[in-house]
């Protein structure tokens, strides 16, 4: 793994000296992997915010959305927060609803149930099914999950459903 470093180092430079800023946010993206199999955390979230940073310039909110949804893997004291921004940027600029539904969920996951931030997060996913899901090959799936986000929501708030 070492060795690919070195040379991911040295593709980077490449990438910064010729201004390729995409090929620069791919290489920093495959050495924040690369530092997350070595177990060093601390170096794969510093790549990653360079990676989310380097997408901001060039303005791609698809992979925005996904350097987001990786830093909220990695970084567990700020989950949330970047969960919270990937949301934003998928439904503001129109991400896939597949790449919606999944950090919605996940978030959903981290989040007690009993929390409102729940039922907000479910009721997301089911609006966004209804809105997005019309052409998906997989809406009706989606839009299940989601309604069993919401329905957990609901119970877990005390509020009585009717199935």
């Amino acid at each position: 793994i070492r060795g690919a470093i070195v040379l991911y180092e040295q593709s980077l430079k490449i990438k910064e000296d010729t201004n390729n800023i995409e090929g620069k946010a791919a290489t920093l993206n495959n050495m924040a992997y690369w530092a997350g199999e070595m177990g060093d955390k601390a170096w794969q979230l510093e790549l990653l915010k360079q990676v989310a940073q380097t997408i901001s310039e060039i303005k791609n909110d698809t992979h925005l959305l996904t350097a987001l949804h990786n830093l909220g893997v990695c970084d567990e004291s700020k989950r949330l927060v970047y969960w919270a921004q990937a949301i934003w940027v998928g439904l503001r600029f129109q991400a896939p609803l597949t790449d919606i539904i999944t950090i919605l969920n996940l978030m959903y996951q981290v989040v007690p149930p009993s929390e409102e931030l729940a039922a907000l997060l479910s009721a997301t996913a089911v609006y966004s099914c209804h809105i997005k899901g019309e052409e998906h090959p997989h809406s009706q799936k989606l839009l299940q999950q989601s309604i069993n986000m919401l329905s957990g929501a609901a119970v877990a708030q005390g509020i009585d459903t009717q199935e």
